[in-house]
């Protein structure tokens, strides 16, 4: 008897042990902040760039760099790196499959149009332009806890001349309420293009980004939003 209970006891307190090591990492996390920097291009010509994210003052780093690879640094030392290449067999398995999506767009636009579906998209839009003031809000405070600085540019067209003029109008308010990030686009309103560039440094506290958000899970608009995105 006694050593049945001895065994439970040295159970329970491994368990203890665990669940107070997953709560401290999962606090640490939280109260901790990410240091993030992220620079590079994208487009039809040209595709690079790296990402560094830290952790503890620099005790956790993670660096990626497009197309070399990345590594994963403790107190600065690199103590494991991978690639990110891929064999060509994957490259056109990817290649494929985006034409594959681009395809299968198409046809589901086409279908909208043939099946009259535009009452229905209309009533989405018209619902989530209603609520574009709450989603702004979400997302000035979202991005207000990241303490973005940096600035992006390019060239930007999604080949449909409306959607242009959505997303552009978008970016703009996106300019305007965000301190410390600078957009510089140019819009082609005919054409689909890519061609942007990028240099954004921040620094995100999880418990304070969190905080921030926590209230609006609780408004009436955020499952107006949810239901409406859904349709």
């Amino acid at each position: 008897m006694s050593l049945a209970l001895t065994i439970l006891t040295l159970l329970l307190w491994v368990l203890v042990g665990l669940l107070s090591a997953l709560l401290g990492t999962v606090l640490l996390l939280v109260l901790v902040p990410l240091s993030l920097r992220a620079e590079g291009e994208l487009g039809d010509e040209r595709t690079a760039g790296s990402v560094v994210v830290g952790w503890g003052l620099g005790l956790l780093g993670v660096r990626v760099s497009y197309p070399e690879g990345g590594a994963l640094q403790l107190f600065g030392l690199t103590v494991w790196r991978f690639s990110l290449e891929s064999s060509d067999d994957d490259k056109r398995e990817k290649k494929n499959k985006k034409k594959e999506r681009k395809a299968k767009k198409q046809r589901k636009k086409a279908k909208r149009e043939e099946d009259g579906a535009r009452g229905s998209s209309l009533s989405k839009g018209r619902e989530l332009y209603a609520l574009r003031s709450f989603m702004w809000q979400v997302v000035t405070r979202l991005l207000g806890t990241f303490a973005l600085r940096g600035r992006a540019g390019g060239q930007v067209g999604t080949g449909d001349p409306v959607d242009t003029v959505a997303l552009r109008a978008a970016l703009l308010e996106l300019d305007r309420r965000v301190d410390g990030l600078e957009l510089s686009l140019e819009y082609d309103f005919v054409d689909e293009l890519l061609e942007v560039w990028a240099d954004v440094r921040g620094r995100i506290w999880l418990a304070h980004t969190i905080a921030a958000l926590v209230p609006f899970v609780f408004k009436r608009d955020a499952w107006r939003l949810l239901r409406a995105v859904r349709a």
